[in-house]
């Protein structure tokens, strides 16, 4: 997880809106099918 949103801000860096918002939806997506359990 931590490695995960390492990765997404050290590659959002030269495009924080877009990679940022997206990094953003695929964890929330994560955790969503996780709980669903």
């Amino acid at each position: 997880m931590t490695g995960t949103a390492g990765m997404i801000l050290a590659d959002g860096d030269g495009f924080e809106g877009s990679t940022g918002l997206f990094g953003l939806i695929l964890i929330l997506l994560i955790l969503y099918l996780l709980f669903r359990k």
